[in-house]
């Protein structure tokens, strides 16, 4: 019976050591922990460094706002801890804790923190038969830093490292005016990353030269977002200049990304209305600087049939008064579009009567809003 019960005991510890030492590995290995380091503990008060060696570039995308410390193989006594920066900025933790053996030990960081160059302990283990302790330290991943799946709905059209005193930087956009025929943007998102930054003003660059200036005067806390409504859809845009500067700390120099949000409107496929390359450039006109002007646009029967169509202004806004769509037949179809349609921007498909007609011609009355953008130019699109 001894025998027996003996057996059994040890069969029951061996699976509770398993089984905890399982859930170490398992616990070690969360997705949103990283290890840092770790370091073998003297029996009497020693100081030991963990040097992350890690590039700025691996902290582009990591920020912390817990250490855990575990304890493997006995106990230790920590009594303090120092972080070091890789800007030379050292914080200091008086904890005064002891970490059982398989215990953890979670320091907060007081919000989160980023490009930490080393860890500095101050400890000792306990003398016994258990021998040496081991500490192995973990970062616990801000949730703002944890990978997020990218929405459908924005665009990224650049980014700049920020430096600690004013500075004006450029993101040029580098995209062909096809690559603009199906998007326009409604708002501009500024996402801060590593450090908070301080925008002051914004100014967006048109392909044909015109300038918008935008006063912001705003602070972007570090993994925050600020939007800037464009006033309207905003399509062409060359270039987006900053005026700003990052908050001088440990954390390092920040990181601006600009994100387009897709107007609504536009350039989206909408159902029934098929994909983006369906679309056929059915001809361009350009409207007079000032007053009404009256055009019309030829197609023909060559030109196939068409379910809808839309219209592309470029160059400036356009007041679109009436629009006739005359069929192959002499058939004329009133399309109620009267509008503003915004500089660089597409209307919505506007469905033709019947299912595919061919279309003789498009007239249009409309009038450029007076600007000093210059001449716009209409051109009206086809969907097979």
């Amino acid at each position: 019976m001894t025998t027996r019960f003996f057996a059994a005991l040890v069969g029951a510890l061996t699976l509770l050591s398993a089984w905890t030492t399982g859930a170490w590995a398992q616990y070690g290995q969360r997705s949103d922990w990283v290890l840092l380091g770790e370091q073998t503990v003297g029996f009497r008060v020693d100081r030991d460094v963990i040097n992350v060696n890690q590039s700025e570039d691996w902290y582009r995308s990591r920020a912390f706002r817990t250490l855990h410390f575990k304890a493997e193989r006995n106990e230790v006594h920590m009594m303090s801890i120092r972080l070091v920066y890789l800007n030379g900025y050292a914080e200091d933790f008086r904890v005064d804790r002891l970490i059982r053996e398989g215990g953890d030990l979670a320091l907060d960081l007081r919000g989160d923190r980023s490009f930490i160059r080393s860890i500095e302990m101050v400890y000792k283990t306990r003398p016994n038969f258990e021998g040496r302790a081991v500490v192995k330290v973990f970062g616990e991943l801000a949730r703002m830093h944890r990978p997020e799946p990218p929405r459908q709905d924005w665009v990224l059209l650049g980014e700049q490292t920020v430096g600690f005193r004013v500075d004006r930087d450029v993101i040029n956009v580098n995209q062909s005016e096809d690559w603009y025929r199906s998007r326009a943007f409604r708002t501009l998102h500024f996402k801060a990353e590593r450090n908070d930054v301080h925008m002051m003003s914004v100014r967006l660059v048109y392909l044909n030269g015109y300038a918008e200036d935008f006063r912001v005067d705003r602070l972007i806390r570090e993994g925050g977002d600020m939007a800037l409504d464009l006033r309207g859809d905003r399509s062409f845009i060359r270039a987006i200049e900053m005026v700003y500067k990052a908050r001088p700390n440990y954390e390092g120099r920040a990181v601006v990304k600009v994100f387009a949000e897709l107007g609504r409107g536009f350039n989206r496929p909408e159902p029934g209305h098929g994909g983006r390359g369906d679309w056929t450039e059915l001809g361009c006109q350009q409207v007079s600087l000032f007053g009404k002007d009256r055009d019309s646009i030829r197609v023909g029967r060559r030109e196939g049939r068409f379910k809808a169509i839309r219209l592309h202004v470029r160059g400036a806004d356009v007041e679109m008064l009436d629009l006739k769509v005359v069929y192959a037949n002499g058939q004329p179809d009133d399309v109620p579009v009267r509008a503003v349609i915004r500089e660089g921007s597409r209307t919505r498909p506007l469905d033709l009567q019947g299912w595919e007609r061919a279309i003789d011609r498009v007239e249009m009355v409309y009038r450029t809003i007076p600007n000093f953008k210059g001449m716009a130019t209409v051109c009206v699109e086809g969907l097979h």
